[in-house]
């Protein structure tokens, strides 16, 4: 792919970023599935990331509400629950959020919301990845919803959001997290994943409007931010421009036609790295995804899976000795993906 890219057209990246991402810094990715890509990548390499801890949320109007609702440690109650094809869902949860049990539920989301908010404080940078400006709103209760759950359409009203609407929920929700977490860093992109659902021209269209908004929030961010009003400041990273100038080309996108690769997620990655990465932390994430990829090796021989196991954690163990900053990033990964 490095050599590939010589015969692409160059996208330019944000300049004086490095050192935004670091090991042992708390990071949060909130947005589109693509955000769940570039979480993924991150927690491989041990970073302090939770990732899309709503699941994907596609518009600005969304992951503000979901912002908001970080911000302010709002419950969930039985009440805010529907019932839909046999299970319980949130509005404001994707569906791999939802549960059988309308009570146990609205209790797991409630810790699950909690738990989130008193991470606010040490939280240093927050990525947002914006998908559409198409929402859909809940005619029962006038609220953007995160996912329709499959739910009859009539109980929705569609809508597009503008460009203006779009700057004005990415600065409400800088603002509302740098409230709690003084000096936050926002890293603004739009996903590179097309839209099909009200056909291609219009997903063109939605696109165009993110880009514009975002341009727009990350200037007023910025803006408030040298005149002292508000902390750190925002940058725009260009993940669309990507897909769509330097890789542009179908090979690039998985079988749906719809995401790109996983060859394109890794390419955008290392560009991602490249923006916000100290020559250190590159190293470092390079050598803890050795780790987490030995950790989630499954050898054919069953016989020797248990002590390979073993072996690859008691790595893992001095890795994270000699490395602190990760330590708390491998154990949470030992317990999400490791049957120990």
């Amino acid at each position: 792919m490095e050599t590939a890219s010589r015969f692409m057209t160059p996208v330019e990246m944000p300049r004086g970023c490095a050192g935004m991402v670091s090991h042992g810094e708390p990071l949060l990715t909130l947005g589109s599935c693509f955000a769940d890509e570039v979480g993924a990548c991150l927690e491989r390499q041990l970073f302090d990331v939770t990732v899309n801890p709503f699941g994907p949320l596609y518009n600005p109007a969304s992951i503000l509400r979901a912002v908001e609702c970080l911000a302010h440690d709002k419950p969930v109650v039985t009440a805010d629950l529907i019932e839909s094809h046999g299970a319980w869902h949130s509005m404001l949860f994707h569906s791999r959020f939802s549960g059988s049990d309308r009570e146990n539920l609205a209790e797991e989301l409630t810790r699950h919301i909690h738990s989130l908010h008193v991470l606010l404080p040490s939280l240093k940078t927050v990525c947002i990845t914006l998908g559409s400006t198409r929402c859909f709103i809940d005619r029962a209760t006038g609220r953007v919803v995160a996912n329709c759950h499959k739910l009859p359409a009539s109980r929705f009203e569609e809508c597009r959001m503008t460009m203006d609407e779009t700057a004005d929920a990415i600065v409400k929700a800088y603002k509302l997290l740098a409230d709690t977490a003084p000096g936050l860093r926002m890293v603004v992109t739009v996903s590179p994943v097309r839209h099909r659902g009200a056909g291609f021209h219009a997903d063109k269209l939605s696109k165009a409007t993110l880009l514009l908004g975002a341009e727009k929030a990350v200037n007023a961010i910025n803006a408030a931010c040298a005149i002292g009003r508000l902390p750190a400041g925002a940058v725009y990273f260009p993940a669309y421009e990507i897909v769509d100038d330097e890789l542009r080309d179908y090979r690039f996108y998985a079988a749906d036609m719809l995401h790109p690769s996983d060859v394109a997620v890794d390419y955008i990655y290392s560009r991602f790295a490249d923006t916000f990465f100290t020559p250190e932390t590159l190293s470092l994430a390079e050598r803890a995804a050795a780790v987490t990829m030995r950790l989630l090796h499954r050898p054919l021989n069953s016989e020797i899976a248990a002590d390979t196991r073993r072996a690859a954690l008691g790595a893992a163990r001095i890795f994270a000795t000699q490395n602190p900053a990760v330590a708390p990033a491998l154990d949470r990964f030992i317990s999400k993906h490791i049957t120990v």
